[in-house]
């Protein structure tokens, strides 16, 4: 939040209540749904392992991720990186039914 409060030209203890007053939420939930969220698009796009992606991220700790996670998503990184891997079957079986359907 420092940095942050510097690059905005503002005392921390200032930053920080108005980050809260505009946002709703304190700055270090905002900044961790942002790396959760970028997390999600590197585990659903990469093969990574789901550790590299939490230290690429910026979290220091992967039980601070994992938790991080669950919290913004409702389910695990490994949870997310199962899916997309089974993917691809269920939309190939999708593009290779025909549509029947009348327009």
């Amino acid at each position: 939040m420092r940095d942050a409060a510097r690059l905005a030209n503002l005392e921390v203890k200032y930053f920080s209540a108005y980050f809260h007053a505009k946002t709703g939420l304190c700055f270090r939930d905002w900044l961790a749904g942002v790396r959760v969220g970028r997390a999600e698009e590197m585990i659903r796009r990469r093969d990574e392992s789901i550790t590299d992606v939490a230290y690429r991220v910026g979290f220091n700790d992967l039980r601070t991720f994992e938790r991080a996670f669950k919290r913004h998503f409702g389910t695990t990184p490994a949870a997310v990186r199962r899916a997309v891997r089974n993917e691809p079957r269920r939309i190939a079986r999708r593009v290779m039914r025909p549509n029947h359907s009348s327009t």
